[in-house]
């Protein structure tokens, strides 16, 4: 399809014309800032659970010498990074899910890779995707 990547009715058509959520969506659009963050704020959050959002050509090379895409993005570190207030560290690899009221991209985003005018990120169940995670012990009764 082609339309314009910030107008919530089309990217409300594009996401109602796929029969499934998208694996991968690579925005090679506009390269304008807003346009950028507005089609992965709408976009993101509807892909599949384990999919790759791709923003390429985003910072200098597009005239956002102030890097104002990359720094909207940077704030989704401290999502990935979430840690429930008051759970001792020494108890990580036994946090298997988030409270409740956790954010839901605290939820939902497992990673985020940085390359020269291109950044991924990458869905995921956040806790439950960490590969070392492991299971509390459980207490026998005799």
């Amino acid at each position: 399809m082609i339309g314009d990547q910030s107008d919530y009715n089309f990217l409300h058509q594009v996401i109602q014309q796929s029969s499934e959520a998208f694996d991968i969506v690579i925005d090679d659009g506009s390269h304008r800032i807003a346009h950028q963050l507005k089609s992965f704020d709408f976009l993101f959050p509807k892909m599949s659970d384990h999919g790759i959002y791709v923003i390429e050509d985003t910072g200098g090379c597009v005239g956002d010498y102030d890097l104002r895409t990359v720094n909207s993005l940077k704030t989704i570190i401290d999502n990935i990074m979430y840690w429930p207030y008051g759970l001792e560290p020494r108890n990580w690899s036994h946090l298997s899910s988030f409270p409740n009221e956790t954010s839901w991209i605290a939820k939902n985003v497992i990673g985020i890779a940085f390359y020269r005018w291109i950044v991924f990120v990458m869905r995921g169940r956040n806790p439950q995707d960490n590969p070392f995670l492991t299971p509390l012990p459980t207490k026998r009764m005799v």
